[in-house]
């Protein structure tokens, strides 16, 4: 069982490396379908019809996965999208707690009065962003360990040739 969780593992491990090394050249993002449509009345009694979504974006190291609450006119266009210059940091608010490692993504839905005196929508969202190289350290533990048992159980026992193991008992 030890060395099914170790390959699984190990099949995790590789492609986070490839993709966290690939990430620093070419950013992605993945976005679900709009679900959960329903309407929102806003503080000027105007009604608007909002929707959530699921989002999964990797860009220069660091991996985002969010689901966000918005007016459905702002809804991201579902599906995989690459490009070579997009940053991150527009997707971190302010609020964001943990260290830059490691951080959980929290801000809530609510309208604000702008200068102008119109309102501003402001987005609901939760999620998670991490460092690829916490999940590729993550997932390589069980292997490296599967290694280490490996290597250790082909040393020769007492009694046995160090070269070619054979019984000399």
């Amino acid at each position: 069982m030890f060395n099914f969780a170790a390959a699984v593992s190990l099949l995790m491990c590789i492609p986070s490396f490839i993709l966290g090394v690939r990430s620093f050249q070419v950013a992605e993002m993945w976005n679900s379908q709009s679900s959960n449509s329903w309407q929102v009345k806003g503080p000027d009694g105007s009604s608007e019809l909002w929707n959530s979504q699921w989002g999964l974006y990797l860009s220069r190291g660091n991996l985002v996965v969010r689901r966000t609450v918005h007016p459905a006119a702002h809804s991201a266009r579902p599906g995989r999208f690459a490009t070579p210059a997009w940053t991150l940091g527009e997707l971190i608010p302010e609020d964001s707690v943990g260290p830059r490692s490691l951080r959980i993504l929290r801000q809530k839905q609510s309208y604000r009065l702008t200068r102008t005196g119109h309102y501003l929508t402001m987005y609901g969202e939760m999620g998670i962003q991490l460092d690829v190289w916490v999940l590729v350290i993550a997932s390589g533990v069980l292997p490296a360990a599967a290694c280490w048992r490996f290597l250790r159980a082909r040393r020769s026992l007492p009694g046995t040739c160090p070269v070619c193991g054979y019984s000399l008992l």
